[in-house]
């Protein structure tokens, strides 16, 4: 599958000596939940495999390679990472000097090695990333060097938020619908609403089949996000007339909030976007979450999502469930909207 965010390959390489394992789990996580594939030596070389063989063709490939330096890693005299800061020396030398590659990373108070890179530089003279001072300060730096439209996309997701936050506010002060803060989640069969509420929730969510007092409760999966929200997986409202109806009268009944599910390609069919027009009738508040942005080329993200945005008049954030691309954006929006319904 293609993924525009990085060249040929889609993985960074991180390079690390064992004692600093925890911390390098920590920041692997918080990487994957931002959108980036982490390759790790003991993950991806398989059994049988020439592992030096494998760790050169990673570092070569790569995006880009995170070199996590720590006092531990200063204080011993043999390791592997040594051979792999080798390996990507000789493959920084051949790489453009304008186009950011090997990112230094601090784990704890430390020295960067002293080391010619070539043309009279050392890899101190490389900017690096402070972890230990501030950490999540120092992941968003990392997440917007590493995906080069970062910052656009929380803007994007920012701008989703104040749109609908007054009218959240207002339904709020109405009361909510239901005891439990309810999200309707919309789309056609096949846009990815079950893999984005994996990304959300992990896969081991509790769902279930209908609830009581709801029409068609048949079929409308409910995923409860414990503390969270409850999710109603609701069809699409452009199948036919009878789906139609389920679909409105599910969110009319129960919804406080909408998502509705687009997947992205090279073009918007029309009735994605037709088939938000009964939620936005209904005075719902919404946001449209166009899913597989990783199937977009580069040249085509902002015309999709000014084309979407336009036909609709409605806010539009991407994701991809697939890479778990602004995930972590998207998980941050729906906190920040569900606090709203807590209860005094």
């Amino acid at each position: 599958m293609r993924n525009y965010l990085y060249p040929a390959t889609q993985h960074v390489f991180l390079s690390y000596v064992r004692e600093n394992k925890d911390i390098v789990d920590r920041l692997c996580g918080d990487l994957s939940t931002g959108g980036v594939t982490v390759w790790l030596d003991r993950n991806e070389i398989k059994p049988g495999s020439r592992w030096k063989d494998s760790i050169r063709a990673a570092i070569a490939d790569g995006a880009y390679f995170l070199a996590c330096f720590s006092k531990e890693a200063s204080q011993k005299n043999r390791s592997y990472m040594n051979e792999e800061l080798a390996l990507a020396i000789e493959e920084l030398r051949l790489r453009p000097t304008n186009r950011t590659w090997f990112v230094p990373v601090k784990l704890n108070e430390c020295l960067i090695p002293e080391r010619s890179i070539g043309a009279g530089e050392r890899l101190s003279d490389i900017q690096w990333v402070d972890l230990f001072e501030d950490w999540d300060a120092g992941i968003q730096l990392l997440l917007s060097t590493l995906i080069p439209n970062r910052v656009k996309y929380k803007h994007l997701y920012e701008a989703a938020l104040e749109a609908v936050l007054p009218r959240l506010e207002g339904e709020r002060k109405a009361s909510p619908k239901t005891e439990q803060f309810t999200i309707g989640l919309v789309g056609y069969t096949g846009v990815g609403k079950s893999s984005i509420l994996t990304r959300l929730i992990g896969p081991e969510r509790e769902e279930t089949f209908g609830r009581p007092g709801v029409t068609y409760d048949d079929v409308v999966r409910y995923t409860y996000w414990p503390g969270v929200a409850l999710f109603a997986d609701v069809p699409a409202l452009g199948y036919g007339f009878e789906t139609k109806v389920m679909a409105a009268k599910v969110l009319d009944d129960t919804a406080d909030f909408v998502l509705y599910v687009i997947s992205a390609s090279s073009r918007i069919h029309q009735g994605d976007v037709n088939g938000v027009r009964p939620i936005l009738d209904s005075g719902i508040p919404c946001i449209i979450i166009l899913n597989k942005m990783d199937m977009m080329a580069s040249d085509q993200e902002t015309q999709i999502l000014s084309y979407v945005t336009e036909q609709t008049g409605c806010p539009v954030v991407p994701v991809s469930a697939e890479t778990g691309t602004n995930i972590d954006l998207l998980r941050a929006l729906i906190l920040k909207v569900s606090r709203l319904y807590a209860p005094v």
